[in-house]
């Protein structure tokens, strides 16, 4: 796996889990 391709899937997750988002 990509280190680029896991970062952005991690940031994905994180955004997508964050309850700040609107």
């Amino acid at each position: 796996m990509d280190l680029k391709q896991e970062l952005r899937f991690r940031i994905d997750n994180r955004a997508a889990a964050s309850p700040n988002v609107p």
